[in-house]
């Protein structure tokens, strides 16, 4: 069985499934999404993958890690200007939360904020109270890093593509 760690996406590492990126495709076919933030850039893979993704359809890309196991500047086409749209920062720290909290009120909304970094329930805690009606969130490793439970208070309404992912589920912020 080929393992994630052997997968990349043009050359560059990639831990998403492959059906996942299929279906991430079909999201931004179907949802206006303005902003896309990704909380854990991880190997670069799906940032990369998502950086094309907005770049082909006009939409504002960020993400956040506190490590960098990759190098965007080696191979990375330069229009994608991923130096600038790759923040190294620790997420709790308040250093992030003044960025994203400025990035989210700066940038055009809707927004998809979307959690894939290490500690999922603790950054929703954190960072999906500040999405508005209306924008989107996605969270990776369902069912083991993040459960129903820790949707907590947030108002949201299940969004079902195609065919259900393994491990992520996608969201609207609904009043």
């Amino acid at each position: 069985m080929l393992e994630w760690k052997h997968q990349t996406f043009v050359g560059t590492q990639l831990t998403q499934s492959w059906r996942d990126l299929w279906l991430w495709e079909s999201f931004f076919n179907r949802y206006p999404v303005q902003t896309f933030l990704e909380l854990g850039t991880g190997v670069g893979g799906a940032s990369l993958f998502f950086s094309l993704q907005c770049h082909a359809r006009g939409i504002h890309f960020h993400t956040f890690d506190n490590q960098q196991f990759f190098d965007f500047t080696s191979g990375i086409p330069p229009f994608l200007n991923m130096q600038s749209a790759f923040h190294h920062i620790d997420l709790f720290s308040e250093d992030a939360l003044l960025l994203i909290s400025t990035l989210l009120t700066d940038l055009p909304h809707p927004v998809m904020l979307f959690f894939d970094n290490g500690d999922k329930p603790r950054e929703w805690s954190i960072f999906a109270p500040l999405l508005r009606h209306g924008d989107y969130c996605a969270v990776h490793d369902w069912g083991k890093e993040f459960r129903k439970k820790d949707i907590g208070k947030i108002s949201v309404e299940p969004i079902e593509l195609d065919v259900r992912s393994y491990m992520t589920r996608w969201f609207k912020i609904v009043p």
